[in-house]
């Protein structure tokens, strides 16, 4: 199954990489909640390692483009550069070391698969916010035709879509810590 944008559904492959033993827990009645739960949680790990490798390509972009600014003379920027990786790498760690639920044979918080579908599909926009954000980045890593005024309306214009990405991450939290039935 694909997504909107291209990308491969992370759940079909969790899916398909069941073993026999996981088949037959699916059928075990009171256990195949837990595995659905349990593979569910297993796609949002991956989900969470996809984001860090795009937020990862964004530093990497920074950081080059910090380098490219030394090289070209433009000093002017690079403090706003260096606060910049910070800023985003602060937020990959948010993301790929944040905590995550565990599903349990009996759980505090009861949460159906249903819901847990339709944050995983919420979760594939943050994606799209995040490669934006690389995508963004990886445009300053040529300074040199760029003026110091450029760069520092490009990293405001990052800055932005980062504080409207770590807003999403924070409602995606938000509502999964909400969700009790």
């Amino acid at each position: 199954m694909d997504t909107q944008n291209g990308n491969k559904d992370i759940r079909v492959a969790v899916d398909k990489n069941q073993s026999i033993l996981k088949k037959i827990q699916l059928v075990i009645p009171g256990f195949r909640g837990y595995r659905e739960k349990e593979d569910i949680r297993t796609a949002d790990e991956l989900l969470r390692s996809q984001i860090g490798g795009v937020l990862g390509r964004a530093v990497s972009s920074l950081t080059t483009a910090r380098q490219n600014a030394i090289n070209f003379n433009k000093f002017g920027s690079l403090n706003f550069i260096g606060n910049t990786i910070s800023v985003v790498e602060t937020f990959q760690g948010d993301i790929v070391h944040g905590q995550q639920g565990y599903s349990g044979f009996a759980p505090a918080i009861q949460v159906n698969t249903t819901v847990l579908d339709r944050l995983y599909e919420y979760d594939f926009e943050f994606v799209s916010k995040c490669k934006e954000i690389a995508d963004t980045c990886s445009q300053l890593e040529n300074v040199s035709g760029m003026q110091d005024p450029d760069i520092l309306a490009s990293l405001n214009r990052i800055s932005d879509m980062i504080k409207d990405a770590k807003r999403a991450w924070s409602q995606r939290i938000e509502t999964v810590e909400g969700i009790k039935e």
